[in-house]
């Protein structure tokens, strides 16, 4: 689906197999669950990012964050940038392509 994972959704909604699947993340993917549900959240963050007509605010909200100061400590964490440094990077670089 569209929609971002939610780390407090899945354990009530899977509690019987929480343990079990949390346990397979880890043995498949390498990394915790909760680092595994915010790495995909902000990769659904940075495909809301490429549409024009969204505010961080709306891509934060959209992505299930509590709040944009939520938002911004996660994406600052994992990209080492605030997200309007990284947008505005992402839009020099499709800029430059357009005028090379």
């Amino acid at each position: 689906t569209d929609n971002p994972p939610n780390l407090p959704w899945f354990p009530r909604r899977h509690r019987p197999m929480c343990i079990r699947s949390k346990r397979l993340i880890h043995n498949t993917v390498g990394v915790n669950f909760k680092l595994f549900t915010r790495l995909v959240r902000l990769e659904y963050v940075r495909k809301l990012m490429t549409q024009e007509s969204i505010t961080l605010t709306e891509v934060a909200l959209q992505a299930g964050y509590f709040d944009q100061a939520h938002f911004n400590h996660d994406f600052q964490t994992s990209f080492s940038e605030s997200p309007g440094e990284y947008l505005s990077k992402q839009q020099k670089l499709i800029w430059n392509t357009i005028v090379s």
